[in-house]
């Protein structure tokens, strides 16, 4: 059952998204677990903009900076994009923006949808031309840590922007095989932007599922869910041009139509009123975190395999997943004992001492209880494969 400051929560999403006034003598019961909750799940400045709008004092000085900083990060990273697509548009290099630089738009105000980054992706030939690109032309510099995964980093030098740039969605390891033999498949049904010749999009029914593959990611690998994720649902569910027979015959031809009927319910409830289909999984999603706890990943590991056996894959990572931080493997395997020797020397390094500590950290304090809870939960929604973390 709901908490006083979850309710309050949900009424201000609403408030926020559908223009649905707050309940009669609505007051905060509590700032400080308020804004807790909403800092979990990156939507403080909604928490502020909804009191402000209603004449409600909000004291919390993170409640205001997250507002402003909010509404700045849109900006920087509408500007960004924008370099982008004028600059791809010129070199004939097609693209699609994922995430959150195709939520924004379908939000009340751009700034309403956070993100951390602007994820864009490119067809596999075209990937090392566009990383080139966004170095020479628009000065951006690569964050050498993260080379080698299904994307690389950037920043742009302005205003420090992250951008991941994918060849990919998922790495084989993150999501259900019947998804990752399904994605390849999103560039023959691709089509030009409004006003654009490079600017792609995908089909609705693969925008969709991909929304969706992306929330079964989190929740049933990390143990979590956005709440923004809910709300981004809640406005695909929505759209006027929205494809239903499609996303239905590709969510049930991938195995997630259970997972989406489920979170989309439970999201209808949330913005539009009436029961969840399931408090247990409310609960979860409500009283967990933007993407989950390293304690519930661990948990869920050491379940799946063992204490031994977890602990063996995160000494010798398994070649299904190391190929993705070394791509030479992918066509010489017979070197995978080099590159486990090269992937140990990071340890050396303070970003992987931090992460070998802290998951060191969650083993000892490994709580079987959390990984049953994930587990009853990913029954509920119908996941029976899971992708695996892949921290050091």
């Amino acid at each position: 059952m709901r908490t006083k400051i979850q309710q309050e929560l949900i009424d201000i999403i609403r408030f926020e998204i559908r223009g649905v006034p707050l309940p009669d003598r609505f007051n905060v019961s509590d700032e400080a677990s308020l804004i807790r909750i909403s800092k979990k799940h990156d939507l403080t400045h909604l928490v502020f903009d909804a009191l402000h709008k209603n004449g409600i004092e909000c004291i919390n000085n993170n409640a205001v900076q997250q507002y402003y900083a909010s509404i700045w990060r849109s900006e920087q990273m509408t500007h960004e994009l924008e370099a982008m697509t004028v600059l791809f548009e010129k070199e004939g290099v097609d693209f699609i923006p994922l995430k959150g630089a195709v939520m924004r738009p379908l939000y009340p105000e751009p700034w309403m949808r956070t993100s951390a980054d602007i994820d864009v992706l490119f067809r596999n030939k075209d990937f090392e031309r566009a990383c080139e690109l966004v170095k020479n032309a628009l000065g951006y510099t690569e964050e050498e840590e993260e080379k080698g995964s299904h994307h690389l980093s950037f920043h742009s030098p302005a205003n420090n922007v992250h951008v991941e740039m994918h060849n990919m969605l998922f790495a084989d390891y993150q999501t259900m095989q019947s998804v990752t033999a399904h994605l390849p498949e999103i560039w023959d049904k691709v089509c030009p932007a409004e006003g654009h010749k490079h600017l792609m999009r995908m089909s609705d029914p693969d925008l969709y599922l991909y929304h969706v593959a992306h929330m079964a990611k989190h929740l049933s690998s990390d143990g979590g869910c956005p709440l923004r994720s809910l709300i981004d649902l809640w406005l695909l569910d929505g759209r006027p041009d929205r494809d239903e027979a499609g996303r239905r015959e590709l969510l049930k031809k991938t195995g997630l139509l259970t997972f989406a009927e489920v979170m989309s319910a439970t999201a209808k409830a949330w913005l539009d009123g009436g029961a969840v289909p399931f408090e247990e999984l409310e609960q979860f999603i409500l009283t967990g975190s933007m993407y989950g706890t390293l304690k519930n990943r661990v948990a869920l590991g050491v379940e799946e395999k063992g204490v031994g056996r977890y602990i063996f894959d995160r000494i010798f990572l398994p070649y299904d997943n190391l190929k993705y931080s070394f791509p030479i493997l992918q066509e010489h395997k017979w070197l995978t004992p080099v590159f486990q020797v090269v992937r140990w020397t990071r340890v050396f390094s303070r970003k992987y001492r931090n992460r070998l500590k802290t998951q060191t950290e969650a083993l000892i304090q490994t709580d079987m209880s959390d990984a049953a809870q994930l587990e009853r939960v990913r029954q509920l929604l119908g996941i029976k494969e899971t992708g695996e973390n892949t921290d050091v």
